[in-house]
Parts: C-alpha cells; structure tokens; sequence
C-alpha cells in the first residue's frame, strides 16, 4: 500500500528508465535513441560530423506509468563548421525533431506497456548523439 491507501502492483523507476534507455543527463545518448538518427543523417541533410542535442521531458499524470507523456526538443551543431544552410539547428530541424520525437515515442511506448505507479512525476533528460558512425 501508498501512504493514500492504495494497492500499488509495482512500482517503476523512471529516473532509471530514462537513463537506461535515453541516455544519461548531460551525456551521451543511448545507442537505442541514437542509432536511427545516425542511419537517416544523410538523409536529414545533416553533416556527417553533426552533434544532435535532445531533450526529453516525461510527465507521468497521478504517477500512472501507462500515461507517460513525452515533449522532445532538439537542436544539432556542425562541429567542422560546413558552409550549409543553417549550421546551428535550422533548415532541417522539423525533420530532425518529428524523426528523434518519433524515436522517442516509440520508446516510451514499451515503459507504457510496464505499467505500475511511476516513482517521480517528472523527469528531464538532455543527451547528445553523435552523428558519425
């Protein structure tokens, strides 16, 4: 039992979930949240050497695990200075941002199907991916 009274079948660590799966806070991001950016940079138009930084907020309403809600921002940086269009975060970013939000809800998605009552309400994470394979 909570200290409210009810019957809790288990309870999940999203802090935890998040570093697992998306990457830890101010490093780098996971292979599993990386990995498909990196397969479609070409594709992106995005720089070989490009760094994607995204942000994920997860909110768990009434700490239910099955209402996860993500927000993704992301913007990426051209460390080698390209001469393209925008090389701080500009022409390609609603491709990049519906791509990594896609990515991102998929993995959510599987914490979801967990179920259980969350341990935080709330949890922020900002990961970096390298784009070079």
């Amino acid at each position: 039992m909570t200290a409210g009274g009810h019957l809790v079948e288990h309870r999940v660590d999203v802090g935890t979930w998040a570093a697992l799966v998306l990457g830890f806070d101010g490093g780098r991001g996971s292979r599993e949240l990386c990995q498909p950016l990196q397969q479609r940079a070409e594709a992106l138009g995005l720089p070989a050497d490009a760094a994607v930084e995204i942000e994920v907020s997860l909110t768990v309403p009434d700490q239910d695990v099955s209402r996860v809600r993500a927000e993704v921002q992301v913007t990426w940086h051209d460390p080698g200075g390209h001469e393209s269009a925008g090389a701080t975060g500009a022409a390609p970013a609603p491709d990049l941002k519906r791509m990594a939000s896609t990515d991102v809800s998929t993995l959510v998605e599987a914490l979801r199907g967990l179920g259980g009552q969350a341990s935080s309400a709330a949890v922020d994470v900002h990961v970096t991916c390298s784009l070079a394979l």
